[in-house]
């Protein structure tokens, strides 16, 4: 089974533009790479919308050779430039879901794209305002702490964190007994269940950040125009 590991989530560097809107802040995005060398990795990533009452997904995407450079590329950077013209109070977070173990250049890019087509799917149903949707299909692949893991250890911060910003939580199907601490236990993608679809919450975030106010978060860097 190839294993993923998610990591985050990193703010991502905002600026202020001339017009006084918000955007990506491109030469500060090295940051992220300092912070971990794993999201040059193949893997898939998640861009986030957080606010004072939680987060929302905002574009699922896949790398099959670097994350980072992936995430990061024109076409995404002005998908993000346009979504924060629309919400002047959010903070735009990410987070890296990359494969453990890696040989040669490229990832295993049949278990990136159905790693990428699984979460669209989970985001989509926490929110209607995802970027991207499209089908899902599972296979024979493992997230850490989120899904086809053994269910050993503590998640860590980063699982704990991302899994209540997709909305996520598990569920045992009827008549699987409880599973005691040291006993291997596979969860597959279709036991993890949406935790929130359509919620109350993900409508109150949206209006947090979409309403009122144009002051850029504490961390992020704010630069003369």
């Amino acid at each position: 089974m190839v294993q993923f590991v998610v990591k985050g989530p990193f703010s991502v560097p905002l600026r202020r533009g001339v017009s006084g809107g918000r955007l990506i802040h491109q030469e500060r995005l090295v940051d992220i790479l300092q912070e971990s060398e794993d999201v040059s990795k193949p893997g898939c990533y998640v861009f986030s919308c957080a606010s004072g009452r939680g987060s929302l997904p905002v574009y699922v995407g896949k790398a099959s050779k670097n994350i980072f450079k992936e995430a990061f590329n024109d076409r995404n950077i002005n998908g993000l430039n346009e979504y924060l013209s629309n919400r002047r109070k959010a903070k735009i977070e990410f987070f890296a879901i990359h494969q453990a173990n890696v040989r040669g250049q490229i990832g295993n890019e049949a278990c990136i794209e159905d790693i990428e087509d699984w979460l669209i799917g989970f985001a989509s149903r926490r929110t209607t305002q995802l970027l991207n949707i499209h089908g899902a299909r599972p296979t024979k692949w493992s997230i850490a702490g989120v899904a086809n893991h053994d269910g050993k250890g503590h998640p860590g911060t980063s699982v704990l964190s991302f899994k209540a910003m997709m909305g996520m939580t598990t569920k045992r199907p009827k008549g699987t007994p409880r599973i005691s601490i040291g006993e291997d236990a596979e969860i597959n993608p279709e036991v993890v269940v949406s935790a929130s679809p359509e919620t109350e919450e993900a409508i109150q975030i949206e209006e947090e950040v979409s309403n009122g106010g144009d002051t850029l978060p504490e961390n992020s860097p704010e630069l003369p125009t």
